[in-house]
């Protein structure tokens, strides 16, 4: 008796939408497949293995020296930080979290270009650090990160 009328899809996928969506930027699967799970594993290890190479020599250097290599190390990241940005620089360089955040956003920046595992060689250390930094600051007043 009376012919149902084809049903109309209005999203935007949809068989009568206005416009189609645009394409992603990043092409996912061949994002992804440029990196295979054991490079981005090796990767990583190199990273969190040069942070402690640097965190074993800071730490037998304090042991030879004691006080004089912590003035000497606070002293070069103050110089370094005015000479680079001013009191904001100096604010920087002794805020231990600074080299935390810095690491993500390159990290990020890599990953983006596609350069997945050299984005896993420099936030590897960086999420040991910001462990290592959360756990002495429940334990003590005084930092190790």
């Amino acid at each position: 008796m009376g012919a149902a009328a084809q049903a109309v899809d209005v999203d935007v996928t949809g068989n009568a939408a206005g416009q189609t969506p645009e394409p992603s930027a990043i092409d996912t699967e061949d994002f992804f497949r440029s990196a295979t799970p054991a490079d981005v594993g090796v990767n990583a290890a190199r990273g969190v293995g040069r942070h402690w190479v640097e965190v074993m020599k800071g730490y037998g250097l304090h042991s030879l020296f004691g006080a004089a290599f912590d003035a000497y190390a606070m002293g070069r990241a103050i110089k370094e930080g005015y000479d680079e940005d001013g009191a904001v620089g100096v604010l920087r360089a002794l805020n231990p979290y600074t080299p935390i955040v810095e690491a993500v956003n390159e990290g990020y920046e890599l990953a983006v270009k596609g350069d997945v595992p050299g984005a896993a060689e420099v936030i590897a250390p960086a999420v040991v650090q910001a462990m290592t930094c959360a756990r002495s600051s429940k334990r003590t007043t005084k930092r190790f990160c």
